[in-house]
């Protein structure tokens, strides 16, 4: 009878963290036709891996980037930018071969959001005053360029778990390779072991009638 009340406070603990905020903020990389097109999507809902350094004044208003040896990739959109620094926890700190930062004809989807991340030098660029979990979304087209002169491998994707929440890079939409790694679902995993448990907190108790009644 003692594991019981164990039991019942580790299912509602669980079921609580299944809860948590969690997202997943996407940079997706395709060949389209003569261009790569760079589509983010997605949003980041936890604050706490990451320290606010500055406001920064940004010269140009819509502004590209992607250097694949350092895993820089982004897009900055409007003057004002706030950035934020954390440490990436694992490799790989970059997804390419490529050293540069700037390739062909740049456009900018003009609804674009400001979102850049900089793996090897812990960065995050946001929207002035971003609130946490709230979309962020922004498009990019490298005119005249491809996968191979961008140092991009097609296949391979790549992901870092920051507080619960994840960021990833996918070169062609498919694949999995370099770095990456598949991540569950926080809330989905912890409610599953929450019923789990809950269903042998029922069969104990049973086990403990049947026992005594024949008694």
């Amino acid at each position: 009878m003692t594991l019981k009340p164990f039991l019942g406070a580790l299912v509602l603990t669980l079921a609580g963290a299944g809860s948590l905020s969690a997202a997943t903020l996407t940079f997706e990389l395709k060949e389209t036709g003569s261009d790569v097109l760079l589509t983010v999507s997605g949003a980041l809902s936890d604050s706490t891996p990451w320290t606010y350094c500055c406001p920064i004044i940004n010269p140009v208003v819509a502004y590209g980037d992607l250097h694949a040896s350092v895993g820089r990739l982004g897009v900055r959109s409007g003057y004002l930018v706030d950035l934020y620094t954390g440490n990436f926890p694992t490799p790989p700190f970059g997804f390419g071969s490529a050293a540069v930062s700037s390739f062909g004809t740049l456009t900018i989807a003009p609804t674009s959001s400001t979102v850049l991340i900089s793996v090897a030098n812990g960065s995050l660029n946001l929207p002035q005053n971003y609130t946490w979990g709230a979309p962020l979304a922004a498009e990019a087209t490298f005119g005249g360029q491809d996968f191979s002169t961008m140092g991009l491998t097609a296949g391979e994707s790549y992901s870092w778990v920051m507080g619960n929440d994840i960021i990833e890079v996918k070169i062609g939409g498919a694949g999995n390779g370099g770095g990456g790694s598949a991540v569950p679902e926080t809330g989905t995993t912890l409610a599953g072991l929450a019923l789990a448990l809950a269903g042998l907190v029922t069969l104990r108790q049973r086990a403990g009638r049947r026992g005594a009644a024949q008694a």
